[in-house]
């Protein structure tokens, strides 16, 4: 028979792990894109050209090798996907459900807005939930998106965003505003949670001016005033 220990294996922290894979397969991409806009093949001479494509190939393999983790070992086998949880909650696996769906959030809001590419660490919005929880959400929900708020963008949950040159949106009203989205999307039908972060988008956009004066008060009472909106 198999010699089964008495004491149970701590649980592993899948967000690390996803946030390794998916920074090297950025880095990969953005490398590969950057390397491509530097040195058009076309422009190329022989056999300039085949090393570069060869460079190109290893860029891609590599984001791809990256990409395959994310997907396999730390996203499927480590830490399955689930909705959202309550944001008022205390369950055990409300911090890494809020990580997943924040990062799914994020990144579907930030492309929304105009972003090409977005690196949001699952780590770091762990670590906001922590904070949060820590000094005791109580009971409302929009008061608890608030500090949610705050904590993440003090955390840096958006790592880097590829954001476009002509782009009419600064990058840093994007971060509060997507990250106001999303946490507004939380507030509801965690079935229907894709569907609302694509209308809470459009709602923090049309409420750029206020999200990005507002303090603690008044982002709570936005996102109170707003939860039925989405």
């Amino acid at each position: 028979m198999p010699n089964r220990s008495p004491f149970p294996l701590p649980r592993l922290d899948a967000a690390p792990i996803k946030d390794v894979a998916r920074s090297l397969r950025f880095v990969a991409e953005r490398g590969g894109r950057t390397l491509k806009q530097a040195l058009p093949l076309d422009a190329l001479p022989e056999p300039a050209a085949r090393l570069a494509e060869g460079a190109f190939a290893t860029v891609e393999r590599l984001g791809a090798t990256a990409g395959r983790g994310v997907s396999g070992l730390a996203h499927s086998l480590l830490d399955p996907d689930g909705p959202p949880p309550p944001l008022t909650t205390d369950a055990a696996d409300a911090e890494a459900r809020f990580a997943t769906a924040m990062h799914a959030g994020l990144t579907r809001a930030l492309a929304q807005l105009g972003a090409t590419e977005a690196l949001v660490s699952e780590a770091a919005a762990e670590r906001a939930w922590r904070q949060v929880m820590a000094a005791g959400p109580g009971a409302d929900e929009a008061a608890a998106a608030a500090a949610l708020h705050q904590a993440l963008l003090a955390v840096g949950a958006v790592r880097e965003v590829d954001w476009p040159e002509d782009a009419t949106l600064p990058l840093a009203d994007a971060r509060g505003l997507a990250l106001f989205a999303v946490l507004l999307a939380m507030q509801g039908d965690p079935g229907d949670f894709d569907n609302r972060v694509a209308a809470a988008t459009d709602i923090a956009l049309a409420l750029r001016a206020d999200i990005g004066t507002a303090d603690p008060a008044r982002l709570a009472a936005l996102f109170a005033e707003f939860h039925d909106h989405v």
